[in-house]
């Protein structure tokens, strides 16, 4: 039982509850679930920021604020992965890996609202990892594409991580991962012996990245908004040679003032 008729106006800073004798903000006195419009106005607005960097989703509270900054990056792509079966290089098998998964803020494209997709996987020689788009952000920047002709390397997500870096000579390596948030991962390499560019395949593509900038009155103080981060592209398997290397995570960032 609470002290206190929500319809009187203008209410005290703080309300006694009846049954504790205890001194309360008026806010936290509501109805549970119930988040009154006024909080905010004239509150202390004290600045931060949260970082999500694991793959799934989220919950973000909005919290008091004047603005809020959202910040997305989409998850790298897996690179190739690469069995040579003849001594002169150019008997081969690739194995693709996977896309790196989209980050979106509250629904995401679907919704119209930010969204930073993921770097593109690995696929044969010739054809590269494309890197990852952005939209519906006041900045929307894309993801650089896997290197090549002449390189099995990841590409860099945009503004975030380095891809996965290309070994290079006559080695038998798995390939290197991406670097967080959303590098792309880095071919395999496998040689019997005989060189050959046919030797490995093409990294993953880089996650693209997005900034959009909210301010008071968009989103209700008290709300949940979710967040999903973008889970790393797999990189391709090795068969009988050299595993592709994995895409890096997304990542969202929320900073508000």
């Amino acid at each position: 039982m609470i002290d206190f008729n929500v319809n009187d106006w203008p209410a005290p800073a703080y309300i006694r509850r009846a049954e504790s004798g205890l001194l309360v903000p008026k806010y936290e006195a509501m109805l549970p679930g119930f988040v009154p419009a006024f909080i905010g106005l004239g509150s202390s607005i004290a600045p931060g920021s949260i970082t999500y960097d694991t793959a799934g989703t989220h919950n973000f509270i909005v919290p008091i604020h004047n603005q809020l900054v959202v910040e997305l990056w989409g998850a790298g792509g897996g690179g190739t992965g690469v069995w040579v079966y003849s001594n002169d290089g150019d008997n081969y098998v690739q194995y693709e890996g996977t896309d790196g998964g989209s980050t979106r803020w509250n629904g995401g494209a679907a919704s119209s609202r930010p969204q930073a997709n993921g770097g593109g996987r690995g696929r044969s020689t010739g054809t590269l990892g494309l890197g990852g788009t952005a939209v519906n952000g006041d900045t929307n920047t894309t993801g650089q594409s896997s290197q090549g002709p002449s390189s099995g390397a990841g590409g860099a997500g945009a503004n975030g991580g380095a891809g996965g870096a290309y070994t290079g000579g006559l080695m038998n390596v798995p390939g290197a991962a991406g670097s967080p948030p959303g590098g792309g991962g880095a071919s395999g390499l496998h040689f019997t012996g005989g060189w050959s560019t046919d030797g490995y395949g093409r990294g993953g593509g880089g996650g693209g990245y997005c900034l959009k900038t909210y301010l008071a009155g968009v989103y209700a103080v008290g709300a949940s908004i979710p967040v999903v981060v973008g889970a790393p592209g797999n990189g391709g398997p090795a068969g009988s040679g050299r595993a592709g290397g994995p895409g890096a995570v997304g990542r969202a960032r929320i900073s508000w003032s």
